[in-house]
């Protein structure tokens, strides 16, 4: 992506229609948790917006704690899950990795990689990750995407710099 002659970003992404008659199966067992109605918000408002007030991510997303170590229902407010909304609220492993090294903050990311399973539906996804290590000044982990009915739409894999909130 260019703004002007300055390059802002770059990606690589692949994408695949689904092949008929192909092999479907899913492994694991989506966690225990309440339901997203039963589930206290997520809520750190000083990241809201950004130093010049515009909207953050938090502020069009919507997530709910599930458990204690993490795992956390997310919607994006006004649209139902999609492969897009399913990549935007799969970036918070970097928040839950830090979480669960004891730390508040985020990461500038290096690498994201989401691998997608069968067409989403509804409005909530369960984001369940499961945190590899910090070390370096980088974050590693994954996540689990689970629909409301507990099929698994995705895995998601992240490294970002590490950015304390102290």
């Amino acid at each position: 992506g260019w703004h002007g002659d300055r390059l802002v970003f770059s990606a690589m992404g692949a994408a695949a229609e689904t092949r008929p008659g192909g092999v479907e199966a899913e492994f694991g067992r989506m966690p225990e948790v309440p339901p997203p109605s039963e589930c206290e918000p997520w809520l750190p408002l000083r990241f809201m917006s950004d130093p010049d007030g515009r909207p953050g991510w938090l502020a069009i997303t919507d997530a709910r704690v599930a458990d204690d170590r993490g795992t956390m229902w997310m919607r994006v407010t006004g649209r139902p899950v999609s492969r897009a909304v399913m990549a935007f609220v799969a970036d918070i492993v970097p928040n839950v990795v830090l979480r669960a090294a004891g730390r508040t903050g985020a990461g500038t990311s290096l690498d994201n990689t989401i691998r997608f399973g069968p067409e989403p539906e509804g409005d909530w996804v369960l984001v369940e990750v499961d945190p590899h290590l910090v070390s370096g000044g980088y974050i590693h982990g994954t996540a689990r995407l689970w629909s409301e009915e507990g099929s698994l739409l995705g895995v998601a894999s992240q490294t970002a710099g590490v950015m304390l909130f102290d």
